[in-house]
């Protein structure tokens, strides 16, 4: 019995370093791509979102919010776009996410609709998770895919190789992968995010 008990420790110490110098790799090889300081595009926002001055957080006001016409802004889904576009190369940028329901981010192509409702699927040109009934989604189709996490999400990192088409999220405090996207890009990207709660918020991390 001691015997199994000394292979089992074994066993784990050994997979622990395996899983640790996994994870340092990670690091390194997402550390290759451009990290990326965003703000929000205040001109895309959609009228009951409510930007921070620095236009680094997004939280849900209980109002519409009298904002002029744009053609760039979602005039009926809470969402809004970072400034900054991709068409080529490595990127990552991390988020910093409301402990509640009702956050959603990724990327979305540039022609993305921006009127009417629409869902958040990859057919309307969006690869994004979200926290929505209390668990962790991927937004995939025709079902979202459920997320098995060891703990509860406060930062995550996406990394958008765009030629390598992947868009893929980790847990930005232990980089435990959540999900990858394989996107063939046909034209620029934006980063996306959407918060459909007053009780949380979005905020883009320096």
């Amino acid at each position: 019995m001691k015997m199994h008990v000394c292979n089992f420790s074994l066993k784990t110490v050994v997979l622990e370093k395996v899983l640790k110098k996994f994870r340092e790799n990670l690091r390194d090889e997402l550390g290759r791509g451009e990290k990326e300081d965003l703000t929000l595009d205040p001109d895309s926002a959609n009228h009951l979102l409510i930007l921070s001055a620095d236009l680094k957080t997004v939280r849900m006001g209980c109002r519409k919010q009298d904002l002029p016409d744009n053609p760039k802004r979602f005039d009926t889904n809470s969402r809004v776009l970072a400034s900054t576009g991709f068409k080529s190369g490595r990127h990552y940028w991390e988020v910093e996410v409301g402990p509640s329901d009702g956050w959603a981010f990724g990327v979305a192509k540039e022609s993305v609709r921006r009127k009417g409702l629409t869902q958040f699927s990859p057919e309307e040109g969006i690869w994004a998770v979200q926290q929505n009934g209390g668990r962790y989604w991927a937004v995939t189709s025709p079902q979202r895919t459920p997320l098995c996490l060891s703990q509860k999400l406060s930062k995550v990192r996406v990394y958008l190789d765009y030629e390598g088409e992947e868009v893929s999220f980790y847990n930005a405090d232990n980089m435990q992968h959540i999900f990858t996207f394989n996107v063939a890009f046909q034209e620029k990207v934006f980063p996306l995010f959407s918060v459909c709660s007053t009780v949380t918020y979005i905020k883009l991390c320096p």
